[in-house]
């Protein structure tokens, strides 16, 4: 964390068999700016992020980019029922729950990366 900016990190070892899923609660008022989302291999798999209410409800089936050139989704790309206005960034509420399911299709290391600014 740099003072404004932080990050939420998730990667999956391994060849993945079944979904992963990962939660985070945010540690303030902040805007989910990018994800960035990337395999090791041509086998990829999408990303969606919400919450326990609506697990697509800030970022719904985001394709993970191949053999390690990551894919981008930013300001626009966050067309989830909960994000009121879909041509900007999503505003949250400190202690809000994302949730992340990045569905397998047997991709092997995935990584994600969420970026936030506070407030």
């Amino acid at each position: 964390m740099d003072g404004m900016r932080f990050f939420w990190h998730v990667h999956g070892h391994g060849t993945l068999s079944a979904d992963m899923i990962s939660s985070f609660r945010l540690p303030c008022a902040a805007t989910l700016v990018s994800v960035q989302a990337v395999a090791t291999t041509a086998a990829v798999g999408t990303v969606i992020i919400g919450t326990a209410a609506d697990d697509n409800g800030y970022l719904t089936a985001f394709t993970a980019g191949a053999s390690g050139t990551p894919t981008v989704a930013d300001r626009g790309d966050f067309t989830g029922a909960l994000n009121s206005d879909t041509r900007e960034c999503p505003h949250l509420a400190a202690a809000t729950v994302l949730l992340m399911t990045v569905a397998h299709n047997s991709m092997i290391h995935p990584d994600v990366t969420c970026e936030f600014l506070e407030g």
